[in-house]
């Protein structure tokens, strides 16, 4: 299982169109959007082989003194099978 940043938009909505529930606000268009206003976004998927178990979409807000935080908006992206190792 790995960690990616993903920077396919049909495979990132395609994956998410799929999901029961998916958000407008963790779609690629949003993510676009708030690039456009000068926000720094990250898209982050969790694959294991081709199969994409996962995936978050983050917008950083500055909060000063040079630090940021990751705002996940409604994420609720992923699969409902995933059974992650305890």
């Amino acid at each position: 299982m790995q960690l990616i940043e993903c920077h396919n938009a049909s495979a990132w909505d395609a994956w998410l169109s799929a999901q029961p529930g998916a958000e407008f606000l963790q779609s690629w268009q949003w993510g676009e959007f708030q690039q456009s206003v000068g926000k720094d976004v990250i898209r982050l998927q969790m694959v294991e082989g081709e199969e994409i178990l996962g995936q978050w979409q983050g917008i950083a807000h500055p909060i000063g003194g040079g630090m940021s935080y990751l705002y996940l908006p409604r994420v609720s992206s992923i699969d409902p099978s995933f059974q992650p190792l305890l």
